[in-house]
């Protein structure tokens, strides 16, 4: 049983689910980690049983309480901004903020003077989306290994690597070979999870 003060945290940031009776996946069943009233967990287990899982965008759907058009719109909405785009966004204010020329201005000298605003852009007009370029460094598909303990987890490996060094030939920053891989783990293309741990596959 969840507790009210996470549903009103949850309700607060825009991310309580309106369909939480309609999440069925198991992983979701009787869990204390799993909370099918957060909407961004929901979305991501979503995303993530398809891409890692090999589970069908219908079947996907269909456990976690959303239609093929929500899906796509999720998948589309998480390939552009990653995890975080996955929050709503709080409407804004009804009468909308006029763009003067002294506003434009001030946005266009902003751009000019970080070049890196349209990297991932950049990225994405290349390879077709973020997603598909990442994926390419472990071959499409998620790279597993088999540590027996976190000490045999490590820091950095060589796609990590080669992703941090093909980002900083294309201008990114803050993109060492450490954070990339701790980026890959998180996204699901390289899966450590120890011996023992229940997220462990085979």
């Amino acid at each position: 049983m969840k507790t009210a003060p996470k549903r009103q945290v949850l309700r607060h940031t825009g991310t309580l689910n309106p369909r939480a009776d309609r999440v069925t996946d198991e992983l979701f069943s009787g869990s204390d980690f799993f909370d099918p009233n957060d909407l961004l967990q929901v979305k991501y287990e979503m995303l993530r049983r398809v891409h890692s899982d090999g589970f069908t965008v219908r079947r996907a759907a269909q456990l976690f309480g959303f239609s093929r058009p929500s899906f796509y719109q999720t998948q589309e909405t998480f390939t552009r901004g990653g995890l975080g785009a996955l929050v709503p966004q709080k409407r804004g204010p009804r009468d909308a903020h006029k763009l003067s020329q002294k506003i434009m201005a001030f946005i266009q000298r902003t751009i000019a003077a970080d070049p890196a605003a349209n990297l991932v852009a950049a990225v994405q007009k290349e390879f077709g989306s973020f997603d598909a370029y990442v994926w390419r460094f472990v071959g499409g598909k998620p790279k597993v290994n088999r540590p027996r303990s976190h000490g045999e987890v490590p820091a950095e490996t060589a796609e990590a690597q080669a992703l941090s060094k093909d980002l900083k030939k294309r201008g990114f920053r803050f993109v060492g070979p450490t954070i990339m891989y701790a980026y890959m783990q998180s996204m699901g293309l390289v899966d450590d999870h120890i011996a023992g741990c229940w997220k462990r596959q085979g």
